[in-house]
């Protein structure tokens, strides 16, 4: 990583002009960040060290999932500047790719560690205050002030918003070369089954565990913000849920009554709009955003557009998103008729 180390000095000195020395060092690639390549280094700046993090783009961009790297320095770089955000500082990018090989923003270190190495190294007496941590984090990231926020980020009212996310499911089949039938179900699941209206506002898009890191005080903060946007803060619930689902341990899960009285306590929210049943839908009805994509990628595998072999490893995501969606609508029509599905 020699030659990395070098780009950073050069990308730091040219920012901070009025350092006299600058050296980079200590660079250690991070784990987690599939679609990202996440280093950690040491910069010392005039003889003061300071550990920062690089979130890059792969050199190939051969990621199975694409996202904007120059969109979500304009988000972070606004939440930084506002203040508020439960986020790590966003200090510089490199919006082109010119400067470091690939489009990247340079981010501030949250030294208190990863949450989810925490959740799993203690024991289930534990699991209540984590969710408690969880839920207040969510309520945090929602309470964020978008008034501020850059002018991409579309506004959209609550009804059209749900009507987009519907369409995009269906969108999403008539662009594949061969029919999938569950995406249609789904889409005429979610528009029979649409819950009460929420207030819209900052969502973090990819709220999990993994994407959360123990900060001063012991207070998390999400990290890995490149699918946020403006729209219903359930969805983050909902993610919350899906993810847990696959990849324990189970947070909200445990107990779920009590996650989203937490959550309606720190938000104002009513029963009506933040229940398990709402958050279920949502766990179902923004998850097209992601495999939408992946549907898109895993076409053009099969089409020779792409040759990443992680792609191919991704085609077992599908099946396991489809029987999940499916055991999800019966079990919350199930819940509503009390009718056992």
């Amino acid at each position: 990583m020699s030659d990395l180390a070098e780009r950073l000095r050069v990308f730091l000195a040219r920012r901070l002009p009025d350092a006299r020395e600058i050296t980079v060092g200590d660079l250690t690639r991070l784990p987690g960040g599939y679609s990202r390549l996440m280093t950690r280094f040491t910069a010392t700046i005039d003889g003061r060290p300071r550990t920062l993090v690089l979130r890059a783009d792969a050199p190939d961009s051969a990621a199975p999932i694409e996202t904007d790297r120059v969109q979500e320095w304009r988000l972070l770089d606004a939440l930084t500047r506002t203040g508020g955000a439960p986020m790590p500082d966003a200090l510089f990018a490199d919006t082109d790719g010119s400067e470091l090989g690939s489009r990247a923003i340079v981010l501030d270190f949250v030294p208190g560690g990863p949450f989810l190495s925490s959740v799993r190294a203690s024991g289930p007496g534990r699991v209540p205050a984590h969710a408690r941590a969880v839920a207040d984090l969510a309520a945090d990231v929602h309470a964020v002030d978008t008034t501020g926020l850059p002018g991409h980020l579309e506004r959209p009212d609550w009804n059209g918003y749900i009507d987009d996310l519907i369409q995009l499911w269906r969108d999403t089949e008539a662009r594949l070369s061969e029919s999938l039938p569950m995406l249609r179900y789904v889409a005429a699941w979610l528009e029979r089954n649409r819950p009460p209206e929420a207030p819209m506002g900052l969502v973090h898009g990819e709220f999990q565990p993994g994407n959360m890191m123990i900060g001063e005080g012991g207070r998390l903060v999400a990290v890995d913000w490149e699918f946020a946007h403006l729209g219903d803060p359930r969805e983050d619930l909902g993610w919350l849920t899906y993810v847990e689902a696959i990849q324990p341990p189970a947070l909200f899960g445990a107990d779920p009554a009590a996650f989203c009285t937490r959550y309606r306590e720190r938000t104002g929210l009513g029963e009506d709009v933040v229940n398990p049943l709402t958050v279920a839908y949502f766990s179902i009805l923004p998850a097209i955003r992601v495999f939408g994509q992946l549907l898109r990628t895993q076409q053009d595998y099969v089409d020779g557009r792409n040759t990443d072999l992680r792609t191919a490893f991704l085609f077992n995501a599908d099946i396991t998103a489809f029987e999940g969606w499916f055991a999800a609508t019966r079990a919350l029509d199930a819940a509503r008729t009390g009718v056992p599905a």
